[in-house]
């Protein structure tokens, strides 16, 4: 079976700007129920599109082969997660406001029919 995504395109921020909104899309509900019932609040989208973003950029470059525990890597591959934690949560944002506003509309249509 074809791969859809490899380790090689993860290593893109393309690549990884996709998956993370596909995983805060996907699993955002079941983490804030979770932090919910142990913190009894909400976890902020912001607080889960930083966390993803780092998680799967150290993972990334440990997978190619990169040392990623040495000081500089560890720094750069920081700063490198807070820019495309900062582009992925304007592209959730953007995909959530979308959202909202079709089901805004669909709820408009569906009373006016009636």
């Amino acid at each position: 079976m074809e791969q859809f995504i490899t380790i090689q395109n993860l290593s893109t921020i393309g690549g990884l700007i996709l998956v993370v909104i596909l995983i805060v899309q996907n699993f955002k509900e079941i983490v804030d129920n979770i932090y919910k019932k142990a913190f009894g609040k909400t976890l902020s989208t912001k607080y889960l599109v930083f966390m993803i973003s780092e998680l799967l950029l150290f993972l990334s470059k440990h997978f190619l082969g990169e040392n990623i525990f040495n000081g500089e890597a560890i720094f750069i591959n920081f700063i490198n997660g807070v820019i495309l934690a900062s582009v992925s949560m304007k592209s959730v944002e953007t995909l959530m406001n979308k959202s909202s506003k079709s089901n805004e509309s669909n709820e408009n249509n569906i009373i006016n029919k009636e």
